[in-house]
């Protein structure tokens, strides 16, 4: 543990100077130096602070799907569904704009879906990178209202590798993306994570759950020591955990962070709900009644006991539904509204 939070700290002296180069889109550019004040609205109603002493943040994860998606709507066998990864790109930006999402961890982004986010609005810029095996881990800010103050990335296996290493038994390489960002605004900072687990092995995630609970406290610690961010800096954990409530992992997880979901104290959507739905089931509903709620959940945001979830929905991003696109994903987006006291910082 010693160890690996000495390694991560060396990495972040030497990612801070670099922190502008790496999130800077070729098309939108970049306003790090910049402290201008954005846009305050959430997807609930109109964004409000608690006697100014607080913020709020809508927070995403989701996985968009690596490929193309051709296949035919299980009820109508001549109903072709194609959905490019060109066309997926517009409609995931007009989600982002339409939820008016704060911050988003996105899953399975590769080269085709990434081309340097020029497919972003403006208002988006992003941080991250790609595994060896060409998936990305990247986070996506609204940069008029959060500015990045450190970021980096470490693998999921023991120790926490700041190279490409792959647990034995696993599918590919993993990685966990992570930023420590400052809210404009007030100048609050919190950290923020996005993952992608293992799906073969139980073994496999026990070892990447671990190591994930473990980098927690290593960031949290330094957004304090760096930041000023206090000891229990307010910290978003989101991802594809390939894993159910039931899990090893979902345990290990929850033991120092709370299921959003869970926790939220407004709407929420019901216990028996499915985040994956599967590319080979999509089919044509009249209603969202039809949709099946089998409890299939892969696909969490956890949040730290210094934030408080408002409310927590979920995006039908795997049917004809949603009014952003049909059949954008295998997945189903899931958004929180989140809050947290204010605690100064940078």
């Amino acid at each position: 543990m010693k160890r690996s939070l000495l390694i991560l700290l060396l990495c972040c002296l030497l990612l801070v100077s670099c922190v502008g180069g790496n999130n800077v889109s070729s098309e939108t550019g970049t306003d790090t130096d910049t402290d201008t004040e954005g846009s305050t609205a959430s997807i609930w109603g109109t964004q409000t602070k608690n006697e100014d002493t607080g913020i709020q943040l809508n927070v995403m994860s989701f996985n968009v799907l690596y490929k193309d998606i051709n296949t035919v709507a299980a009820n109508d066998s001549s109903k072709r569904i194609y959905n490019t990864v060109s066309n997926r790109k517009k409609q995931v930006n007009a989600m982002l704009l339409g939820e008016e999402i704060d911050v988003v961890g996105f899953q399975e982004i590769n080269q085709e879906w990434f081309d340097n986010f020029r497919w972003l609005d403006e208002r988006y810029d992003y941080v991250g990178g790609m595994t060896s095996s060409n998936e990305g881990g990247y986070i996506v800010y609204n940069k008029n209202k959060l500015k990045v103050l450190l970021t980096g990335k470490f693998w999921l296996a023991e120790g926490a590798p700041l190279v490409p290493t792959k647990v034995d038994g696993a599918h590919s390489d993993r990685i966990c993306s992570w930023a420590i960002f400052k809210i404009k605004e007030t100048g609050d900072v919190f950290v923020f994570m996005d993952t992608h687990v293992d799906y073969l092995s139980d073994a496999v995630k026990v070892v990447q759950a671990n190591v994930l609970s473990e980098q927690t406290s290593v960031l949290q610690e330094l957004a304090n020591s760096r930041y000023g961010a206090g000891e229990n800096c307010p910290l978003i954990l989101v991802g594809d955990m390939n894993s159910y409530a039931s899990s090893d992992l979902y345990k290990i997880i929850t033991q120092r962070l709370n299921d959003a979901r869970k926790c939220s104290l407004g709407v929420t959507v019901p216990g028996k709900y499915a985040t994956l739905i599967g590319q080979n089931e999509f089919k044509y509903y009249t209603s969202l009644a039809d949709v099946p709620m089998n409890s299939v959940v892969t696909d969490h945001i956890f949040v730290s006991d210094t934030t408080t979830v408002k409310k927590f929905k979920m995006i039908h991003t795997t049917t004809n539904l949603c009014e952003y696109g049909e059949y954008m994903s295998d997945h189903n987006a899931v958004i929180a509204e989140i809050y947290f006291e204010r605690i100064g910082g940078a």
